[in-house]
């Protein structure tokens, strides 16, 4: 007797399997959507890390004829950071003793300390390679800080310092993703109705079953 209460009726068993099925499939969405987002996130980082590595590159090549003329300096890193809207800030800093910095320009309109310090720039000059640091703002933008040594007889004369924004990158996911979840959003509705259908379907079949052994007993 107690075996006969724990079994589950047949058509029940039935109605459980499509509500999974049915509730499977938005669930399954919104997870390859959360894996496809984060894997195109990170790849996009990656490249834009790349990018910016690259600039940076650029800008040591471009400045290491005119490193010891301050107002040359000064204009080319002006005009570069006007032509780039993408580069929030670009420094050029020269090393000192005790692990400090002075800055030959800068971009910033405020005029920089006369010696500071920085553990990315330092790690920059102790490895004599670019250091990538990915930093968020307190509004929430995201950045890659790259700091490159430019080397001279084997010595670094100066650090070129940028940060990139990642600004439009995460937009661009960002709508990706809120179109993504319109896409989910519309699915669970369908599987919804679909639902309320099926039990429908199911009601009228147990009716039936029903209506068929009243039919036989008679």
């Amino acid at each position: 007797m107690f075996r006969d209460k724990l079994q589950i009726p047949k058509e029940r068993l039935e109605l459980y399997y499509s509500i999974g099925v049915i509730m499977a499939i938005p669930a399954m969405i919104v997870a390859n959507t959360l894996i496809i987002s984060t894997s195109v996130q990170k790849n996009y980082d990656t490249e834009l890390r790349r990018k910016a590595d690259l600039a940076n590159g650029l800008i040591a090549s471009s400045i290491t004829p005119i490193i010891d003329q301050p107002a040359s300096l000064q204009q080319y890193v002006k005009k570069t950071a006007a032509d780039n809207p993408e580069l929030n800030q670009i420094s050029i800093v020269k090393p000192m003793p005790g692990g400090m910095f002075s800055a030959l320009a800068s971009s910033e309109n405020n005029a920089a300390p006369t010696s500071f310090s920085d553990i990315q720039l330092s790690l920059a000059v102790s490895k004599r390679q670019s250091i990538a640091q990915l930093t968020t703002g307190t509004n929430g933008e995201r950045s890659w800080n790259v700091g490159r040594p430019i080397l001279q007889d084997n010595t670094v004369i100066a650090v070129v310092s940028t940060a990139s924004s990642l600004k439009d990158a995460d937009a661009l996911i960002a709508n990706t993703l809120l179109q993504s979840i319109g896409i989910v959003t519309l699915t669970a509705a369908l599987s919804i109705l679909l639902l309320a259908n099926h039990f429908k379907f199911v009601e009228y079949a147990v009716l039936f079953r029903r209506q068929k052994e009243v039919d036989q007993l008679k």
